[in-house]
């Protein structure tokens, strides 16, 4: 495991931008030797996170915070599609994409 958690480590000490889901027990450490980074979350505040989390049947729903609040519906049926959002509005407000847009992109 100590060779992956490098691996991972030096990945991004190479990166411009790095975007880190606090959820990952890696993530603490990832900003504190690669430096700055968008945070994104489905446990905890972050940058970009995710509240109000809710299973029915084979989906989620949720509120994601990311300069708005919207409810965003997830019809897969696996809580880390939750995670995979959150990157996704992540790698929007590093691209500086309106959030307005970006929430456009999901249903909603």
């Amino acid at each position: 495991m100590e060779k992956y958690q490098n691996a991972k480590l030096k990945l991004f000490k190479q990166c411009h931008a790095s975007i880190v889901n606090l959820d990952d027990a890696l993530s603490r450490r990832i900003i504190a030797e690669a430096g700055g980074a968008i945070t994104y979350s489905a446990e905890t505040y972050a940058d970009i996170y995710a509240s109000n989390i809710t299973r029915y049947g084979e989906s989620y729903s949720c509120t994601v915070h990311f300069g708005c609040d919207r409810t965003l519906e997830i019809t897969l049926p696996d809580r880390i599609y939750i995670h995979n959002a959150l990157a996704a509005f992540a790698v929007c407000q590093k691209l500086k994409i309106d959030s307005e847009i970006t929430a456009g992109g999901f249903r909603l």
